[in-house]
Formats: C-alpha cells, structure tokens, sequence
C-alpha cells in the first residue's frame, strides 16, 4: 500500500486509526463480488452545527 492520505486517518488519545467499512453487495456483481470496501475520510464538520432543512 502507498502513501495513506492525512484525510484518511482518525486520531484518539494519541494513537493513529485507518477507518475502513466492509459492506455486502445486494447482488453479486459481474465478476462475482459480493461485497465492498471503502475507506472513510476524516471530514471536519461545518460550524452550525447541521443540515440546515427547508421550510414547507
């Protein structure tokens, strides 16, 4: 594996994480997968607080 990007990485108490997801498929894909990894990136939320929604 190559360089692992800084946005890819969560931090606690000082130690160092890679946050990955392993997910099953639906339905199995054309070459026969039947489930998926990704790898989460580490997104600093926006100040406000939330999504903001539309009134009616």
């Amino acid at each position: 594996m190559g360089e692992i990007q800084k946005d890819h990485i969560a931090g606690c108490y000082g130690k160092k994480y890679l946050v990955f997801e392993v997910t099953s498929l639906k339905e199995p894909e054309q070459c026969g997968k039947t489930h998926a990894a990704y790898i989460s990136k580490n997104v600093v939320a926006p100040k406000g607080g939330g999504v903001k929604k539309s009134k009616p």
